[in-house]
């Protein structure tokens, strides 16, 4: 093989389909369920510009062009709704959290704004906003499907030639020295130039089977992995909502944003 993909999840399917769009051939895409069955199948599919790093800002800009025109370069549809994206804090520090990245979005030339208490009302009709301070605004982030995604780009890549194994359980990768020669399944070795790690919170453990053993990406995995999306003990009476979607925004709410503030 060419490269071996482990992973079946929107990441996994995107690789294979870029490859088969550069016509890579003996690409082999390896999941150990069903694709989407993991982390993907759960996804908020946020689009969005909204993050701290130069780079990531960068790439989103990219992947913006490119989410406007996926059913036409893949021949599949996928659901993209600009409707924006928007934080809210309701502290003073929260707020200059938020304030802090706007020099950088104005560098690179997206469209993200500083909006008062009177523009979230507007945006989120129906919550309250007493204790709000302000939030950050970008118009033109959104949402996709990520399922939807999946489906598009794998159906892509096989259309190319790119073989898909579903239920097959990668638990080692192989080496010779310092190169990487292919991964080990329960039931076969298979050799390879390269191997993609699309594996998600999965991926420190695996990657440790050949000796890449590195705290940040396992402490990065686990954060993830370990955010918490459901209501507290019985013992607490905050609940917070990690988002909410309207006709007008999506809505994140970050508890270090917002000090654990119910909708």
């Amino acid at each position: 093989m060419t490269t071996v993909i482990v992973g079946g999840g929107i990441i996994g399917a995107a690789a294979a389909y870029f490859l088969a769009e550069r016509r890579e051939t003996n690409v082999l895409v390896l999941e150990r369920a069903q694709l989407g069955s993991g982390t993907t199948k759960g996804g908020l599919g946020g689009i969005r510009h909204q993050f701290v790093d130069e780079l990531d800002v960068r790439l989103s800009r990219l992947a913006m062009s490119f989410w406007r025109v996926f059913d036409d370069i893949t021949g599949a549809r996928h659901d993209f709704h600009q409707r924006g994206y928007l934080f809210i804090a309701n502290t003073d520090e929260g707020l200059e959290q938020l304030r802090a990245s706007m020099p950088l979005y104005e560098k690179v030339g997206v469209n993200v704004e500083m909006v008062g208490r009177v523009s979230v009302a507007e945006l989120v009709r129906g919550m309250r906003v007493d204790d709000v301070v302000g939030g950050r605004f970008g118009a033109e982030d959104g949402y996709g499907d990520p399922p939807q995604a999946l489906a598009g780009f794998a159906a892509f890549a096989q259309l190319a030639g790119v073989q898909i194994k579903e239920r097959t359980n990668v638990r080692e990768i192989m080496r010779s020295g310092d190169r990487v020669t292919g991964v080990r399944t329960d039931d076969d070795e298979i050799a390879a130039d390269r191997v993609v790690l699309a594996t998600g919170c999965w991926t420190a453990p695996l990657a440790a089977t050949a000796g890449a053993n590195d705290d940040r990406m396992r402490r990065t995995a686990t954060r993830k992995w370990l955010r918490p999306r459901t209501r507290p003990p019985p013992t607490s009476n905050l609940w917070w909502v990690s988002w909410l979607r309207t006709d007008r925004a999506t809505l994140d709410i970050s508890p270090h944003l917002t000090d654990n503030r119910t909708v």
